[in-house]
């Protein structure tokens, strides 16, 4: 059975964001899942799992204002769809790196 771990990260500006790795006993690649919009990391658990179980590390984030990454109330929140693709996804690139 793969690891699995709850991470945050830091984007540049310091937004945290929940990430969720899971790390198989061999690697055979890694796998960077980006969320639909709206979509909570979990939404990918049973898919991530199967390709764990099938030698591949993935991981599975929240974006800024989602889920885990929702700092303080929705409302104050500065995320948008151009963040999330710009500084998000970056960051949870290097996260790999």
């Amino acid at each position: 059975m793969a690891e699995v771990t709850d991470q945050i990260i830091s984007r540049i500006d310091k937004v945290s964001l929940q990430t969720t790795i899971y790390k198989p006993h061999a690697y055979k690649a890694t796998i960077f899942i980006a969320p639909a919009t709206g979509i909570k990391r979990q939404f990918y658990n049973s898919f991530a799992s199967f390709l764990a179980e099938n030698d591949y590390g993935v991981i599975t984030f929240d974006n800024e204002g989602i889920g885990g990454s929702l700092n303080g109330q929705l409302k104050h929140s500065k995320a948008s769809i151009d963040s999330w693709g710009a500084k998000d996804m970056s960051a949870v690139y290097q996260q790999l790196n």
